[in-house]
This record gives structure tokens, sequence and C-alpha cells, in this order.
């Protein structure tokens, strides 16, 4: 656990990420990840490995993020990759009430900042390193922790979702490259959750517009399979009144 906690930003020099020393605390949550994912074992060994992760985990975030969204600096890349894994692996109410809020506002600041650390292909310049390694695994266990909790969780989901929502379609939006189509197609399905929450309707609504005109260019990818998802994601957007 401690080596998850060292702190990782995706503004610092590209070489610095590529290092082995700036690797190790991804290496460490992913390891951990595979353990607690482990299947055919008795449920009360993981309910202890999470009793023991989840405090230097949230404690590791706790330095860097805010009580809001809109957080400058997310959590620590270790911490943020093992914290997915236990929403992943683990069943909502092992966590806990308290803690399980705090892993939501853990995850929500971590995803609206790595989301951006993917230049866009149009040539667009960005202040983060254009060779971050690891942003399509990244990203892709985020949106699977997020989809999770908006199906088992929505209500403690609802004061991010104006938040997540323009974040899921720069996701969708980086690049046509083939590495990145399995987070397009998670934030496709996150968006499509999100209008399945009848608490969030008046949210969808006010985005309406901007979705639908942001999936505008998915119509064009070379993944049919893409393709297909984002003409099904942009109907039900269309449909929202």
């Amino acid at each position: 656990v401690p080596l998850m906690e060292q702190k990782l930003s995706p503004r610092e020099d590209a070489s610095d990420i590529m290092s082995a020393g700036k690797s190790l605390p991804a290496l460490a949550a992913s390891s951990f990840g595979m353990m607690i994912s482990v299947q055919n074992g008795g449920p009360f060994w993981r309910q202890r490995m999470i009793h023991i992760a989840l405090p230097p985990v949230l404690a590791a975030s706790k330095s860097s993020t805010t009580s809001t969204i809109s957080a400058v600096a997310g959590p620590p890349m270790g911490s943020l990759i093992a914290a997915c894994h236990i929403v992943c692996c683990t069943p909502v109410v092992v966590i806990g009430e308290k803690r399980l809020q705090d892993l939501i506002n853990m995850l929500a600041c971590g995803f609206v900042e790595f989301a951006n650390a993917r230049p866009i292909d149009n040539g667009e310049s960005s202040s983060l390193p254009k060779h971050f390694e690891g942003w399509n695994d990244l990203m892709a266990v985020l949106l699977a922790s997020m989809l999770k909790l908006l199906s088992s969780n929505p209500d403690a989901m609802l004061p991010y979702i104006a938040g997540l929502i323009p974040n899921f379609l720069v996701v969708c939006s980086v690049s046509s490259q083939p590495d990145d189509i399995p987070p397009q197609l998670l934030a496709l399905q996150s968006l499509m959750a999100v209008t399945h929450l009848p608490s969030a309707q008046r949210i969808c609504k006010a985005h309406k517009v901007t979705v639908t005109s942001g999936l505008g260019d998915l119509m064009d990818h070379p993944s049919i399979i893409l393709r297909r998802a984002a003409v099904h994601t942009r109907n039900v957007w269309s449909m929202l009144e």
C-alpha cells in the first residue's frame, strides 16, 4: 500500500512518467487489483484486504483533492487505481457509506484530472505530456468503477454528474486510435447510464445540445462498433424532453 501513495501528476515531464520509479505506484496498485479480483475464494479474506487498504488509499487522496469535482490536482495515480479496483471488486455494502462517499469524490476528481491528459487528434496543444502511457488503461478502470457506482449508488453520484458529463465527451473525442476504443465505449456507456437516472434528468436536459453535437464527430470513426454505440447514445440523448 505505501507504494500506491506516491504522488504522480500527469503534468510531470514525460520522461519522468516513463521511468521505473514513477511507474511503481501504478504497478503496485495494479498488482493489488489482481489480488482482490481472484475468484473462488471466500468473501472474508477480500473484505479484510479492503479494510486494511482503504484507510491509506483514502488518506493519500485527501491531501490533493477538495470536496468538489473542480479540484485542481487529482489524487495520486497509485491510490486512484487501487480505489478503482476496490470499487469494481467489492460489494459497496462492505465499503461503508462514509468511505464510499470519499471514494466517489476521489474517483470523480481523478477522472476529471486525467481525462484531459490525452491530447486531442486535431493538433491542439496541451499542457500535458503527449506520451502519457497507460492513459487508456487508467480511463478504462476509472470509467468501469463509475459505471458500477452509477448503477448501484446513483444518489451518491448525483452531485458529480454535471461535472462528469463534459469529461465523458472529452474521452469520446480524444483520438481515433484503436487503443482508445475501450475507454471511448465505456464513456458512451456512462453517458447512457446518466440518462436512466430519474434524479439526473434536469442535468441531462441542460447538457443535451452539448452532448448530441459532441457525439457527431464519432459518426465517422473507423470502428463500426464505436459508430453504432455513438449513434445509439446520441439518439437516446436526442429523445430527452
